[in-house]
């Protein structure tokens, strides 16, 4: 029986995507897309230059050999630099900077892509220091303000500074209300830390901006499902078209709807599949640890998972140690902190490992 429900589960997951008529470029294309209509004006610039060539990876092949070996040429290298940050290479991003500056020194877009590219390579320090540098020196734009603010946000999140992180998100608000990453931003601070009402304000803003954006309908899946509205929460999840390697997300979500709404073999047979798909083995057992020890062994049992599947289950989480559990221990209800709700969203992605 819990066989069959299982293989049933993936059956629903797979059906709801195939039902979609979507395929798997063109759900990727759509959330690259949304991924830049959530980025800074200066990023999305570049992201519409990129175009012309076909691909940003074609771009960036293109304007290496136009740029490389070359002087000057400071604009299409400050392009390239942003390129490199939306494929993921910050440190070819900064060394476009470095030669941008070394003509300009005073190049205010320069320092602010610097920021961002030492932002992703994990110097905060750094990071806040350019930031700084730039507000005191700088005359700046709307634009400009909506990247400061955001990446001086992610800065403060990730050195734990809650309180700051808020307050500089509601100021990039109040400069740019329309600013989507603004809005992606304050939810995910909100649905950390169960304001779900509010973050569910920010998820409408974002769903009727963006196109059925992977990360917005979960996240607003979740924050219903944390707020008790558990029929919203199954609407949202159902119609959402997942790829193959974010489906761990979903099925945690599905895991703690059903946890919540006590349907603990459901519950089971969802956090079966996560343990299975989650590409960070380490944070799935963790957390599906600490369901099961919430949850209480006999309530599983009496609720009809059978025993010995059970154990299979127990068996491999077991290997954390107590201190491995609280040492890093989150609220069940912050979702999974493997994907969004983990960091801000900045011009280099939605989170950050």
């Amino acid at each position: 029986m819990i066989i069959y429900r299982r293989y049933f589960l993936r059956i629903v997951l797979f059906s709801t995507l195939l039902s979609s008529c979507l395929t798997v470029s063109e759900i990727e294309r759509r959330q690259a897309e949304n991924r830049i209509l959530l980025s800074s004006k200066p990023m999305q610039s570049a992201y519409v230059f990129a175009k012309k060539y076909g691909s940003v990876a074609d771009a960036v092949r293109s304007l290496e050999r136009q740029v490389l070996g070359k002087k000057k040429q400071l604009k299409k290298n400050l392009i390239l630099a942003r390129l490199y940050l939306l494929v993921g290479r910050p440190k070819d991003a900064i060394a476009r900077t470095d030669f941008v500056e070394r003509f300009d020194y005073r190049n205010k877009e320069a320092k602010l892509v610097r920021a961002n590219a030492e932002f992703a390579n994990g110097r905060f320090e750094k990071a806040s220091l350019i930031l700084k540098n730039v507000a005191s020196t700088f005359k700046l734009t709307r634009y400009d303000l909506e990247e400061v603010l955001n990446l001086s946000a992610g800065i403060a999140q990730r050195r734990g500074q809650i309180s700051d992180t808020v307050t500089l998100l509601r100021r990039a608000l109040k400069v740019s209300p329309g600013y989507l990453a603004t809005h992606f931003n304050l939810s995910l601070i909100y649905l950390q830390h169960q304001e779900y009402d509010d973050a569910i304000k920010h998820l409408l803003v974002l769903k009727k901006a963006l196109k059925n954006d992977f990360y917005v309908d979960v996240n607003l899946g979740a924050a219903y499902s944390g707020k008790g509205d558990y029929r919203k929460a199954v609407k949202m999840f159902d119609g959402i078209d997942a790829l193959y390697d974010q489906r761990h997300y979903l099925y945690y979500n599905y895991a703690l709807l059903e946890y919540r709404r006590h349907n603990y073999p459901e519950c089971f047979e969802y956090l079966s599949l996560y343990l299975e798909t989650s590409p960070k083995l380490f944070v799935a057992k963790r957390k599906v640890r600490m369901i099961l020890d919430d949850i209480q062994i006999t309530r599983l049992i009496n609720s009809g998972v059978p025993e010995g599947a059970l154990e299979g289950m127990l068996s491999e989480v077991r290997d954390l140690e107590d201190q491995d559990i609280s040492s890093a221990r989150v609220d069940l209800n912050e979702g999974d902190v493997d994907f969004s709700s983990q960091y801000l969203f900045t011009n280099i992605g939605y989170f950050a490992d």
